[in-house]
């Protein structure tokens, strides 16, 4: 587990042969070192992976506003 997270934090690991080439510049943005240059919602949604998706499915309500702070819903 070790090594797992040494590879994830300096950016040194690869996808096993199961995850779609789609899938991969998701993860791979969701795990970068920088949090400036992490995947946005939006990016993700609008993904190629996600292409084909029903767009009513997509409204996802993160419950978190744009400065990430919990909504007040």
């Amino acid at each position: 587990m070790q090594t797992t997270l040494k590879k994830v934090k300096n950016s040194k690991f690869e996808f096993p042969v199961e995850v779609p080439m789609d899938a991969r510049p998701i993860i791979s943005g969701l795990l970068s070192n920088d949090p400036n240059m992490r995947i946005t919602l939006d990016a993700i949604i609008n993904s190629k992976y996600f292409e084909g998706v029903n767009e009513s499915k997509k409204g996802v309500d993160s419950g978190f506003n744009k400065n990430g702070y919990e909504n007040d819903n």
